[in-house]
């Protein structure tokens, strides 16, 4: 399994660098059920090492309330942080995303919600005979390192309203908060390690009509002093402008690779043609500034769907392991996403359909405004192939539960398909009295083992809502080399465990049991590919390996910065041993070098083996003093019996 995460690094003097860990292990041998921790009071917002510790933390939504649990390093039950961001009162349901919009290598908070707008009378008769689409505010909070989160709210701050400035914009604040169609992505535009907002807002034209438009902001950092301060400057002059007839927005946007050249790519679903488009970014030269244009290469028209059909979240991975990533579009046969009947999955600039077998199981999805997800992601089983992991019920019940829709081989075209596994496994009955129905449940690396458990969030009659989580047993799992430091925090010796959004790793290794003509094994996978809707993607890309014996002979790691950059955009290493962590810097310049760093875990097999070694020898070692004191025995008979023998010949 590998298992790869980019993380930025800690503040250095020149300008930020970003961080790519990967970290390989052998198989594990799963086993759910093994010590149920205490539940958590609260909805899940987000997961992200808050504390530098490369431990996965959770963001928790405990009413107008944002608390951090941080994950101990035996991944027992969860300690609550002293850092409390406090909400506007009655806030309702809110979605989070982590990243460093202001390059001071502190985790930074995106926070969004259903857009509460100021509606008059005849806007509210209108709302009781139609059902009005879903928009959101977003709202930045920046963590000034000191337990404090700084509100900065993100407003149209462009001379006239519904124009949009080709640069630095004018300090006036207009149309705040902004409406967005959906919830805005997290990206990195220009590789410079410090996040960007990409979405689309809703802005009042001349005749008064609401219009889709791009909206973008873009940290910059001063060059006087030296990573000091950074300027929040809209970027939309950087992009395409939106499309004439809007985004759809059930389609969660895409920022990951979509050709295998280790730089992102910006993805989204036009709402009128239904055709995914694909921004890529490109210069006009060596030395000119990078800019996003449509690739018409890489677009693509979906199929139509049939009466009654609707579409649900993409999910982005390497679904054959063919080492370019694909995306999966599943198309429900209802608005409620009960069932899904086919699965759309983008590969290799073509539509196909894999199969998915849901055993006449009824989905529970979370829906969201108009985005559905039924399913969630990870390479559950280790071998190679994601999984799917949803919410169902299963037939002739009234619980729910979380089941594993595993990858298996087909003999359709696509040759990949999913389908429920032969044991389902079931959820522990809730610890609690209070709680009752699941609404949602994730994968979730306990420990940072390179191992995936399960996640859930139970409803909660008191707080709302409360999460818990499914242990799996590992057998050849990694754990990253830590430090403490002054203050007693166990933290990773490189890297501040901000994830780099737009950062792609690949392998390739031996394999002759995989389908390749040439027996080589291929796997993409790119870190964060959404970030939004609590897919809850874990902030690192996990490869697994399967049982092989073998050396990854290659893993190759990129970042979103343009390709023609050569070695300062991606980089390689040679010969990761699995069971292993790779750490790598990327350089803050072209004329920096990639640095790595390789921390090796022993794995538990080799215990097992070596106590099955010792156990065998210790029998043979007293099967043979046991032989050797029969014969001894024996021979003592002998020697005895020749001495009470007559002899004749004496007489």
């Amino acid at each position: 399994m590998v298992n790869c995460w980019l993380p930025m690094p800690e503040k250095m003097p020149k300008s930020l660098i970003m961080s790519l860990l990967a970290s390989l292990s052998a198989a594990s041998i799963v086993n759910i059920g093994d010590k149920p921790m205490l539940p958590i009071a609260g909805r899940i917002c987000a997961i992200a090492d808050m504390d530098k510790d490369g431990n996965t933390d959770l963001l928790i939504q405990q009413n107008n309330m944002l608390l951090i649990y941080l994950q101990p390093n035996d991944g027992s039950d969860f300690r609550k942080s002293a850092q409390v961001l406090t909400l506007p009162t009655g806030v309702g349901k809110v979605s989070c995303a982590v990243g460093d919009f202001n390059g001071d290598t502190c985790p930074d908070l995106l926070v969004v919600q259903t857009f509460q707008a100021d509606l008059n009378i005849i806007d509210k008769v209108k709302a009781l005979f139609s059902a009005a689409e879903t928009q959101y505010a977003a709202v930045l909070y920046l963590n000034d390192g000191n337990n404090t989160f700084t509100e900065h709210q993100i407003c149209d701050e462009n001379g006239l309203e519904g124009t949009a400035s080709p640069g630095p914009s004018p300090p006036t604040p207009l149309n705040c908060p902004i409406k967005f169609v959906d919830h805005p992505t997290l990206v990195d535009i220009n590789g410079d390690g410090i996040t960007d907002l990409l979405g689309f807002a809703l802005r009042k034209a001349g005749d008064g009509k609401e219009v889709t438009e791009l909206f973008c902001l873009q940290g910059v950092r001063h060059q006087s002093p030296p990573g000091e301060s950074v300027e929040f400057r809209r970027c939309e002059h950087l992009f395409p402008p939106a499309p004439v007839g809007g985004v759809f927005p059930g389609f969660t946007p895409i920022f990951a690779d979509l050709n295998s050249d280790l730089s992102a790519e910006f993805v989204f679903l036009e709402a009128d043609k239904r055709k995914m488009v694909v921004w890529s970014q490109s210069s006009a030269g060596p030395g000119a500034a990078s800019e996003w244009k449509v690739n018409e290469t890489l677009s693509v028209q979906l199929p139509a769907l049939g009466e009654g059909e609707a579409l649900a979240s993409p999910l982005v991975s390497d679904v054959d392991s063919d080492g370019q990533l694909d995306i999966l579009v599943p198309v429900c046969a209802s608005a409620k996403c009960n069932s899904v009947v086919r699965l759309w999955c983008y590969s290799r600039l073509t539509v196909r359909v894999v199969q998915i077998d849901l055993r006449q199981v009824t989905l529970e999805p979370e829906i969201d405004g108009q985005t559905i997800v039924p399913f969630r992601i990870g390479d559950f089983s280790l071998n190679g192939y994601p999984d799917l992991i949803a919410t169902v019920t299963l037939p002739g019940g009234s619980s729910r539960t979380p089941m594993i829709f595993e990858n298996a081989p087909d003999d359709g075209g696509y040759q990949r398909k999913f389908e429920l596994t032969r044991k389902p496994q079931r959820i522990l009955p809730p610890l609690n009295d209070k709680l009752s129905g699941l609404v949602m449940s994730a994968f979730f690396d306990l420990k940072e083992d390179g191992n995936l458990d399960m996640m859930v969030e139970y409803a909660d009659e008191a707080t709302g809502s409360s999460v818990n989580f499914i242990r799996t047993q590992c057998i050849g799992c990694c754990k990253p080399q830590q430090s403490e430091n002054a203050n007693g925090v166990r933290q990773i010796k490189i890297g501040s465990g901000i994830v780099w959004h737009g950062a792609c790793v690949s392998i390739q290794m031996t394999d002759f049991a995989d389908q390749s003509a040439d027996g080589l094994r291929r796997i993409e996978l790119c870190q964060l590919p959404q970030s939004a809707h609590r897919l809850l993607h874990n902030p690192f890309v996990l490869f697994g390996l399967s049982r092989t014996p073998n050396f990854v002979d290659e893993v190759e790691f990129g970042g979103p910065r343009l390709i023609i950059e050569g070695r300062f955009q991606r980089d390689l290493i040679r010969q990761v041993v699995p069971n292993s962590r790779v750490v790598v810097i990327p350089p803050d310049s072209e004329t920096g070098h990639w640095t790595s760093r390789l921390f090796v875990t022993p794995s538990q097999l080799i215990f097992l083996s070596l106590l099955v070694m010792a156990t065998c020898c210790g029998l043979l070692l007293l099967m043979i003093t046991f032989l050797h004191f029969r014969e001894r025995q024996q021979d003592k008979k002998e020697r005895q019996a020749q001495t009470h023998r007559f002899h004749f010949d004496a007489m």
